[in-house]
């Protein structure tokens, strides 16, 4: 958000560089952030920091952690 903020033609010209639905994913998180979800005072902060701390960190561990338990070897055998 910072980098749209401080320069949205470069940030837009980066962005449409990138493979993919990259481009697509990076404008929704944008318009989610700036507008739908847009805190409006400290609280608010505080409650979207902690929500947004759970999806990119908790949820993703957690979810690796279930797809590739501690015991979970590559097809060859070797540990994971």
């Amino acid at each position: 958000m910072k980098s749209f903020l401080q320069d949205p033609p470069g940030f837009l010209e980066r962005t449409f560089s990138n493979q993919g639905n990259q481009p697509l994913e990076t404008l929704e998180t944008l318009e989610t952030n700036l507008l739908d979800k847009r805190p409006s005072n400290f609280e608010d902060c505080v409650i979207w920091a902690r929500l947004l701390w759970q999806d990119l960190y908790s949820n993703t561990l957690t979810q690796l952690l279930s797809n590739f338990p501690r015991d979970h070897v590559t097809s060859t055998g070797s540990e994971f």
